[in-house]
């Protein structure tokens, strides 16, 4: 098949989104460490789909210790600051997508995947002082890309699917193959094309690209994306399965936050 040209999918792309544009603009506004409980609470009580969400987390077993929750702004204050804004990110965007009739591409995997590298990105960033909103959207929007080339071109992208598990090769090399561009590539695209922060554009296009940046984002998503099958586990690896090309925090620092990324993702599986 020809391969595809950038400009043209990032244009069926913008006709066809794969997620819905209020979600973004939810993300771009959420993504600032210094939105307040006030804003946060307006925003979750605009979308009654967001908002039962927040409140069912809220009123889990992981934060709640007794009494209901039936305000948003009660759900905001016992889940907390930093864990509100990242689950109303992850709500408004996994809520508001569409799903690709390709077969293979596991809908329900993608969005894990994509959740647990959400959390150990917004993790590394409260390490390195880096911003947990950008990171954490960061790491939940990092392969956009295949979801928009599975919507936009379902039987080319079954072609990539078929491709990796015949040849073992990665996604983003099937792709490359087949499409002559990569997921990669077509999310820091839409996603620049959508305003979003520079940063969290640049670590997307760059999340495939080892040891190409100083920048502690990229390099701390290209962690995350390696390590975010751990953080989906119940069970702790050894030390030396945590020493990853790209590394911004040494293995047993990683190791010893490993249990608190672990809960995280309990907590926000909720949201499935």
């Amino acid at each position: 098949m020809a391969k595809l040209d950038l400009s043209s999918v990032l244009a069926q792309a913008d006709q066809l989104p794969a997620v819905s544009h209020s979600a973004i603009e939810l993300v771009s506004l959420l993504a600032n460490d210094d939105v307040d409980i006030h804003t946060l609470a307006d925003k979750i009580t605009l979308d009654p789909v967001v908002a039962g969400r927040v409140l069912k987390v809220a009123n889990s077993t992981f934060f709640n210790r007794g009494r209901q929750v039936g305000s948003i702004p009660d759900a905001v204050m016992i889940i907390g600051m930093i864990n509100a804004r990242s689950l109303i990110i992850a709500a408004a965007v996994m809520g508001k997508s569409r799903t690709p009739k390709v077969p293979g591409f596991d809908m329900s995997y993608f969005w894990r995947h994509s959740l647990s590298t959400g959390i150990v990105t917004q993790q590394l960033a409260l390490h390195l002082g880096l911003s947990t909103g950008i990171a954490f959207s960061t790491g939940l929007l990092h392969d956009i890309g295949k979801l928009i080339l599975a919507l936009a071109y379902p039987d080319e992208y079954a072609q990539v699917i078929k491709l990796r598990q015949q040849e073992n090769i990665q996604t983003f090399e099937a792709e490359q193959e087949v499409l002559g561009l990569d997921h990669s590539m077509i999310g820091a695209g839409i996603l620049g094309d959508w305003n979003l922060p520079t940063t969290l554009v640049n670590a997307i296009n760059e999340h495939h690209m080892e040891n190409t940046s100083s920048d502690l984002l990229a390099s701390s998503l290209r962690l995350a994306n390696h390590a975010a099958c751990y953080a989906m586990d119940t069970k702790l690896p050894a030390t030396k399965d945590l020493e990853f090309t790209e590394q911004p925090v040494e293995p047993d620092v990683f190791g010893e936050m490993l249990p608190d990324m672990q809960k995280q993702y309990q907590r926000y599986s909720l949201l499935f």
